[in-house]
C-alpha cells in the first residue's frame, strides 16, 4: 500500500501537464524523481497519524459493537 501511495505521488505532477511525451520519457521522469526525498510527506510522521487513526477507528469500532450488543439483549 505503502508504494502505491508513492507511486500516486511521483505521478502528481505529471497530471496537469504534457511533460511526458512518450513512455520512455515518462519511465526517465520516474526514475530521476523517483529517489528524491518529498518535502510534503515525512513517513515517521504518517505512521503516527496512520496509527493514531487506527487506534480511534478500533475504539469506535468497540464502542458501536458494544452499543449493538446491548441493543440484542
Amino acid at each position: 500500500m505503502k508504494r502505491l501511495v508513492v507511486a500516486l505521488l511521483v505521478l502528481l505532477p505529471l497530471t496537469g501537464a504534457a511533460q511526458a511525451q512518450t513512455l520512455k520519457d515518462l519511465m526517465a521522469t520516474l526514475a530521476a524523481s523517483w529517489n528524491q526525498p518529498t518535502e510534503f510527506v515525512d513517513p515517521n510522521e504518517f505512521n503516527a497519524y496512520a496509527a493514531k487513526l487506527e487506534k480511534a477507528f478500533e475504539e469506535s469500532l468497540a464502542k458501536q459493537t458494544a452499543a449493538a450488543q446491548d441493543k440484542k439483549d
